[in-house]
């Protein structure tokens, strides 16, 4: 890092090219903002019953939507854990309003950590509920405990499969609901007449370093590598995790020196692709992407939010490594060729 910070040109003149590293530290909520969360007071069901496909399992019913950051996987995973039973025994349908109860709209940087910990209580909840079934069917009402879809007799050490159990249940009494409501931890208060308190129930954190490389004759920005370390709380998935962050990275570099927007004459002047410019392939750096895992301990399994905290880095990242090439300040997105030569050149006088 010194090592990087010493080859910053801080606008030489006599190069072709100026170079320069910036940090930024920042953070963000995870949930909605004051009493939000108290007063949607987020609910979700899990059904017991039959796949479509045939074969028991649990049906995750909630009102978040999947718009490919991973929902529906990384919900299921929290039910299975919570249940104790394999992943191939919990399916996340698409949200139908006739059957899946109000868990709040998929925003917020609030699936993972409101929505996701409430399926999680859910499935302790079923999961207790199926232990007692056990417990008074098969095994004289001895304690039971599901575990890796089996349930085993703490006296006698008897098992049965989850499968078989789901099966006999179904059976015996038909499909079982059950809710859960997500709640606020008693730590956090707010007051919404005088906005004191806890803004949020809890925050991301994240480091971003960006390094840039600025052409001095047409100062065109070339961003080579982007290195970037979040606290999200838990990592549920790992893989979409890093889609996440990726895909936020490069949105927020769009943001940062490409995405500009005027206003002529009442209208939008980029008001189509070739006027508002976006990342292409050719834009997209190298990353090195971290994460630092501090679960949040007032929400099982532990997740954080992770859908905003990737744009909130970059600009100012990218502000101070263009200070640092340039040697010149720029406070105002999006940072473009034009506005670096005119900073410059009031710079030079």
């Amino acid at each position: 890092m010194l090592k990087k910070i010493r080859q910053c040109s801080h606008g030489k003149l006599g190069e072709k090219r100026w170079y320069g590293i910036g940090c930024s530290f920042f953070a963000h909520g995870a949930g909605f903002t004051g009493d939000g969360e108290a007063r949607i007071k987020a609910k979700v069901a899990l059904d017991l019953e039959y796949f479509d496909a045939g074969g028991p399992g649990v049906n995750v019913r909630v009102s978040s939507t999947e718009m490919g950051q991973g929902t529906f996987t990384i919900l299921p995973q929290m039910v299975a854990e919570g249940l104790s039973i394999g992943i191939e025994y919990v399916s996340c349908p698409y949200p139908d309003t006739k059957l899946v109860p109000d868990s709040g709209p998929t925003v917020a940087s609030r699936t993972a950590m409101v929505v996701g910990s409430t399926v999680y209580g859910a499935g302790e909840k079923m999961k207790h509920q199926l232990e007692e079934f056990v417990s008074k069917e098969f095994f004289d009402e001895q304690p039971v405990e599901l575990e890796n879809s089996i349930f085993t007799g703490e006296y006698n050490k008897r098992t049965l499969s989850f499968k078989k159990v789901a099966e006999i249940y179904l059976k015996r009494n038909g499909p079982l609901r059950v809710y859960h409501h997500f709640t606020l931890p008693l730590s956090i208060t707010w007051n919404q007449e005088t906005f004191e308190g806890d803004a949020y129930p809890a925050y991301s954190w994240g480091c971003v370093v960006v390094e840039v490389e600025i052409d001095t004759l047409t100062y065109e920005i070339k961003i080579p590598r982007i290195t970037a370390d979040h606290d999200i709380g838990r990592v549920i998935n790992p893989t979409l995790a890093k889609g996440q962050v990726e895909g936020g990275l490069v949105q927020a570099l769009g943001y940062a020196i490409m995405e500009k927007m005027n206003i002529k004459d009442g209208k939008y002047n980029a008001d189509r692709m070739q006027t508002y410019v976006i990342p292409s392939m050719l834009d997209i750096p190298e990353f090195d992407l971290n994460f630092v895992e501090f679960p949040y301990s007032e929400a099982e399994p532990g997740a954080k939010g992770v859908g905003e905290i990737p744009m909130d880095g970059v600009a100012p990242a990218i502000a101070n490594a263009i200070k640092q090439a340039t040697g010149v300040r720029i406070n105002k997105i999006p940072i473009t060729p034009e506005s670096i030569y005119s900073e410059k050149s009031l710079f030079k006088r």
